[in-house]
Parts: C-alpha cells; structure tokens; sequence
C-alpha cells in the first residue's frame, strides 16, 4: 500500500497493481493458480505430469536440479521478472537480484528507487534525491536540484529525503522544496519537489512607491503579508506608527500609543504548519529605551486591530530590558525582540521580561507563555516550519527551537551580530542580515553559502511573495532606504 500526503490537507490511497494487469488478467491469473495447484497435486500423486519440456522426466512429481519443478515447470535462478524462478514459493525475493546501485526490483523489473527500504546502497561520492528532476535517483550532490537526506526514525516511521520529522506528532512531514510526502510502508520521502520557484502569487508595490517618504521616514522594519501588503513600524520623534503600502503604491497609517517607540513588526507568512494561505495578521513590538523619556509602560507587544484600526499594547513587559546589540543604537537594541509569527497563527518574541525569555503569545486574550528560556538576549527569528522556529541570539548563534518542547539544536554560527532572519519557503534557505550589511545565504541545514546581496547599511529584512527580497535600512529618526533583491529562480 502507498500513501501520499499533501499539505494542501488532502491524502491519496492508491493500491498498486502490477503494470500492465487488467482485471480480465486478474482473472485468468487467478485461474491459473488453480490450474498449478491441481497439477501440483497430480505429481504429488507419483504421476508428474506428461514430462515437462526439456526436463528429465515427469514420473515421480520431478526432482531438486533445475529442471523438474511443478507441473514440468523447470526451477532456475531467481531472476527479477515477477515469476518464481527459483520454485520456492516467494516471487523476486533476494535483494540481489538488481545490482546497480540505487536499483530495487519491483513490479517484475529492475528500477532505480535509491529510498525504498530494498534498494541497493547510492555509489559513494553520490546521493539519494528525490527532487523532481530525478527522484529516486543516485546523483552527485553538486548536480543542481538535489534534495536529499538520511533516514531518521521517527516513531513507528522513517522519515526518507524531503521530509523531517515532527516532534509533537512524531510523523514524518514535507520539508521545503517539498510540498507532499510519499510512505511506502514505515519510509517516507518527499514528493512534488520542484525545481523552479512557483510564479508570483501577487505583486507588490514599486520600489519607488516603497520609498515614498511617508513610508520611509524614520522606519525600523519592514515584512510583507501574503497579499503583497508592505507594513513598516518607525522611530520618530513624538508618537510612532505602524505604516502599510498596498501592491497599488497607497500608503496608510495608524497612530501608536502615546509616544512609544516601536522595534519590529511581523505579518503572518503561513498557516496550518506549511507557509502560504490569505490570512492577514500583523504583530508589533514597542520598546522604548530607560532614557527615551516615553511614557506609560514603555516596552511590550502589540497588534494591528483591523475591526478599531488602533494598536493596542496588549502584553506588556514587567521590566525595561535593554542589549549591546545587534544595531550598537539604543533606540533599537531595547525592549522584546525577535517578533514572528509561527506557521500555525501563533506569535513568538523574546525578551519579554527579561533577557533570553522566548514567549509565545496570544493575542486574543491578551496572554503569553513561556516557551524556552535561551542562555543569551535574543535578536531575531523566523519560522523554520510548523514546528520549529530559527532564533538569533547576541552570541551571534542561530538556534534551531522546538516550539512544542522548548529543546534547541545548534544550527549556525555568524561572523558578526544578526540582525534579521528569514527562511525562503521554496529552496528552503535560510537569508541572514548582519550589522553592516552584509546579507548571507544558509542552506536548510545551517551551512553559509556565502553572500547573497549587500545592503547600504545595517537593516533588517522580508521576503514578499513577488519572489523579491527586501532590506530597509534601519534609520531611526531619518530617513531610510528600502532595496529589492531577487531570490533564486531555480532549487
């Protein structure tokens, strides 16, 4: 039986028949099992059959050597071809029979699967990728659109290349390229793997209308919803705001509370544990420094409240919390950080009450809770995938965090303080900003592949769904630059 599931919440069951059988096949197949168990009988019986053809003799039910099995049936070596060559009763059953490497009998023909649980090893210097290019073949890894992986029990599961698995569930999920995931029996990989990026899903406003001063002056952060909406938090003088550009150029406001600083904003990228969907929900942070001369409570977290259009401050920190960096401004470096939305409609951001807390929270009624306390002040994070989020802290770690368990597993370590983080939802990528700059290219795993774009000065940055990578340059107070970068086209 193979299973396959899709994110898009659908699975599909479908038994395999041997190719080429026809239920008029099935039938005569049937027949003639009990035409070979009646003769089986007969020899059984000392009459053998009428001497099989090019045997040794019939009488006597045939002998052990090569030619004389059931019914003048003649017994070779086992051969992949769907038949019982060696008359043992099993079909195509040593796993020798297909030498190749990444090849597996089935179906009564050799084939290259290099993930079923039977296939022969991948040549050394080669892996096993399951991308649409070639999926279930042995390929080098440098070839270009390779996805690929080890075998990771998870439960009564493995989870092949193309998936990973979820802890809270302990299943086997797609892992970006990946959209699906295929079990055969307990081994799971990924399916519908592309290689080229989706098109757009919308189109986003200019680069000139993003840079519009009633857009630009004194913006702090920038992210983009699923609709393409460009939304930006400010450090101004006097009462701040959470600005918006629609994909048509126009800009809109809505006033902060009071005179409180702001330090991120966040609009949801994803639902259900997969990125994607049209859910428009944005988060803000407001953090203003000991010396600020802010008033109210000056640091906690806060939401766009599309039904009064207001900005209420619904979390509020119990204390002032206050770093070195990532920015070296203390207009920026105080109050939570590390605002993001997870893939499955909750909000998440540290230094709450103290440095190092990492709350979820919940922005219906106004609670938070702790997920992990981390050893040093958080910077940044990003949703990995609907389990995991990636976290930047001030020792210029990112870690991997098990939003169901609060464990973390180490996954890079930066040349210089990070200032934003985002992970692309097709290649997988992980896109890190650095103070000066400089923007860097992860793969999935952690690995830097070296320099993506360098942006005018240190900023933080947004991937949009016009497949376009944007860095504003953080200005508090003045006025900032928006850049645009395209992102691969190609896995």
């Amino acid at each position: 039986m193979r299973l396959v599931h899709f994110a898009s919440s659908f699975t599909l069951v479908a038994s395999l028949v041997a190719p080429g059988c026809s239920s008029d096949d099935v039938s005569s197949s049937g027949a003639g099992a009990s035409s070979a168990s009646s003769s089986s009988s007969s020899s059984a019986g000392g009459m053998g059959g009428m001497g099989g053809m090019g045997g040794t003799g019939g009488v006597g039910g045939g002998s052990s050597s090569s030619s004389g099995g059931a019914g003048g049936v003649s017994c070779t070596d086992e051969v992949c071809n769907g038949m019982d060559d060696d008359c043992d009763g099993a079909i195509d059953e040593d796993a020798s029979l297909c030498p190749g490497p990444g090849e597996v009998c089935a179906a009564g023909a050799c084939k290259t699967d290099c993930v079923s649980p039977e296939a022969n090893p991948c040549a050394p210097d080669t892996v096993c990728n399951v991308s649409d290019k070639s999926p279930g073949a042995c390929v080098a890894p440098d070839s270009g659109c390779v996805v690929t992986g080890p075998l990771v029990p998870c439960g009564a599961s493995t989870c092949g290349p193309g998936t990973t698995c979820d802890a809270a569930t302990n299943t086997c999920v797609a892992s970006l390229p990946c959209a699906g995931i295929e079990c055969l029996g307990t081994v799971c990989r990924g399916v519908a793997c592309p290689c080229e990026r989706p098109a757009p899903t919308c189109t986003g406003a200019t680069l000139a209308e993003l840079n519009v001063p009633a857009f630009v002056n004194g913006l702090v952060d920038i992210d983009f919803d699923l609709a393409c909406n460009a939304w930006g938090v400010t450090v101004v003088s006097g009462p701040d705001f959470l600005r918006k550009v629609s994909p048509t150029g126009q800009v809109s406001t809505v006033q902060g509370v009071t005179n409180l600083n702001m330090g991120e904003v966040a609009a949801i990228q994803g639902q259900n544990g997969t990125f994607g969907g049209s859910v428009t929900e944005v988060g803000l942070t407001y953090n203003c420094c000991a010396n600020c001369g802010c008033q109210g409570t000056p640091q906690g977290v806060a939401f766009f409240d599309q039904m009064t259009n207001a900005l209420p401050l619904l979390i509020p920190s119990a204390k002032i919390t206050t770093g070195a960096g990532p920015f070296q401004s203390a207009y920026l470096d105080t109050g939570p950080q590390g605002l993001t939305w997870g893939l499955t409609k909750k909000l998440y951001v540290g230094n709450v009450d103290t440095d190092g807390d990492f709350h979820t929270v919940d922005l219906a009624d106004g609670t938070k809770g702790l997920v992990a306390t981390l050893p040093a002040r958080v910077y940044a994070a990003s949703p990995y995938d609907g389990g995991h989020l990636l976290v930047a802290l001030a020792t210029k770690e990112i870690v991997l965090l098990d939003v169901n368990t609060g464990a973390t597993a180490p996954f890079a370590t930066l040349s210089a303080n990070i200032t934003s983080l985002a992970r692309d939802p097709f290649t997988g990528h992980v896109y890190v900003s650095l103070f000066g700059g400089e923007i860097r290219d992860l793969d999935g795993s952690g690995s830097d592949l070296g320099l993506f774009a360098k942006g005018a000065k240190s900023g933080r940055i947004a991937l949009a769904r016009d497949n376009n990578l944007y860095h504003v340059n953080a200005t508090p107070g003045g006025g900032a630059t928006i850049e645009r970068f395209p992102l691969p086209e190609t896995y």
